[in-house]
């Protein structure tokens, strides 16, 4: 979505100007542009093969070219050398001599974060075989592997995989917690309700807005505070241990 509606906004005047005519598709929705494109392709293709396969890869990419999409002129011909048959190896340097270092190959990288998202070498190596059909400048390839181990640290902060998450559900494994702690932040809840759920004991929401503005008491004025609830607590608990006696 995010590419549908920030590609009319790219490029200088003549390129805007051209994305106002192909913009759209024929029943008025917005087009993705060659970034989305190769983004699905590179996925598309991973699932297939279950790794990077650079041949696969780069005939993937060929057959899914549409002019419309808005690729590139350097990408555009590399593309149809392709699929005309000449090897990637030779097209992707047809243009520039050592290879494209434009944003392209670093737009598709963080769907290979998704693909490799623990092993930091295993995701490097599968960036360099993603962008080098396309982006074969040492630039290019950096600019990819920055952006996929960006992404692939994101992921990290967390550390939990759905399978995890399945186990504390099912019973067969139980968090730490410092998980726990995570979990909650990351569902902006709080420890109780994920531990317990909603029906556990807690203060009703008028004792728990006053006890949030006890917090903003200085030192002394906590202390009475405390004091006070301490001396309440006393004596109810002594007025039920004597309706206990009398009982």
């Amino acid at each position: 979505m995010g590419d549908a509606f920030g590609a009319p906004y790219e490029g200088g005047p003549l390129e805007q100007l051209l994305w106002r005519a192909i913009g759209k598709t024929k029943d008025g929705k917005l087009r993705y542009t060659d970034d989305t494109q190769m983004t699905i392709d590179l996925a598309e293709s991973y699932l297939y093969n279950d790794t990077i396969d650079q041949n696969h890869l780069a005939q993937t990419f060929a057959q899914s070219y549409r002019w419309s999409r808005g690729y590139g002129p350097s990408t555009s011909q590399l593309l149809r050398l392709i699929k005309k048959g000449k090897n990637w190896r030779e097209a992707n340097k047809k243009k520039f001599k050592t290879g494209s270092f434009g944003n392209g190959a670093a737009m598709r990288a963080p769907i290979l974060a998704m693909c490799f998202p623990y092993n930091v070498q295993t995701l490097l190596n599968s960036v360099i075989k993603s962008a080098e059909i396309t982006h074969a400048h040492p630039l290019g390839i950096e600019g990819a592997k920055l952006i996929a181990r960006a992404t692939q640290a994101a992921f990290q902060d967390i550390e939990l995989h759905v399978n995890q998450i399945k186990r504390y559900e099912a019973g067969t494994a139980q968090p730490t917690l410092e998980t726990l702690v995570r979990l909650a932040k990351e569902l902006n809840t709080t420890l109780d309700d994920l531990v317990f759920g909603e029906d556990h004991r807690s203060p009703d929401d008028e004792l728990k807005l006053q006890f949030e503005a006890l917090s903003q008491f200085d030192e002394s004025e906590r202390m009475v505070a405390k004091e006070l609830l301490e001396s309440l607590i006393l004596k109810h608990n002594a007025k039920r241990a004597f309706a206990d006696k009398l009982a």
